[in-house]
């Protein structure tokens, strides 16, 4: 056996050529050793924070469920979420302000919008021949808007809306002509 003794230290960095000795190697591989060892003792993970300033850390190993509230596939629909990257590096996940492919939206225990009413709300303008919501409901009284068209004409007011309450449509009575005006 042959062997190269009391060899001085090399220069250890990118451009060195020098040989380098035992305790050199000793020295990385101690060093590699130990940071695998507090690696194994811990696993990394990711923490992951809400809106509410809730902060959950995770292994990387878990799985991270998104999740939402409709699990059924044919009621949802593409295009109307985007997310962004901020500045700051949080995902930034936000609703479109013109949405698409929606066909009902309640707002709470009785208000429903769905595609059949949307599709009856268009063509305002009665000078351009529109029927939608509508030309007679949005034009009810006659030119000196004292008079009310009949019945048939008007919008009919349902719920008990009458002019008894302040929180529904009044009826004001013309003190001109003493005729009603809805």
């Amino acid at each position: 056996e042959r062997q190269i003794q009391h060899v001085a230290a090399g220069r250890i960095n990118k451009d060195s050529t020098d040989a380098v000795n035992g305790s050199q190697l000793f020295a990385v591989a101690d060093d590699l050793a130990k940071k695998i060892n507090n690696l194994t003792g811990q696993s990394p993970s990711i923490m992951l924070q809400g809106d509410l300033g809730t902060t959950q850390t995770l292994p990387l190993s878990n799985v991270i469920n998104i999740v939402g509230s409709n699990t059924t596939a044919g009621d949802l629909i593409t295009g109307n979420i985007g997310v962004e990257v901020t500045k700051d590096g949080s995902v930034a996940i936000k609703l479109s302000k013109k949405l698409t492919g929606i066909e009902s939206i309640n707002f709470g225990d009785s208000v429903v919008l769905n595609k059949e009413l949307v599709k009856k709300i268009q063509n305002f303008d009665p000078s351009s021949g529109g029927t939608g919501s509508s030309t007679k409901q949005l034009n009810i009284a006659d030119q000196a808007g004292t008079k009310a068209q009949p019945k048939e004409d008007t919008v009919q007011l349902v719920g008990g809306a009458d002019d008894s309450s302040e929180n529904n449509i009044k009826t004001v009575v013309d003190t001109k002509d003493k005729e009603k005006v809805h």
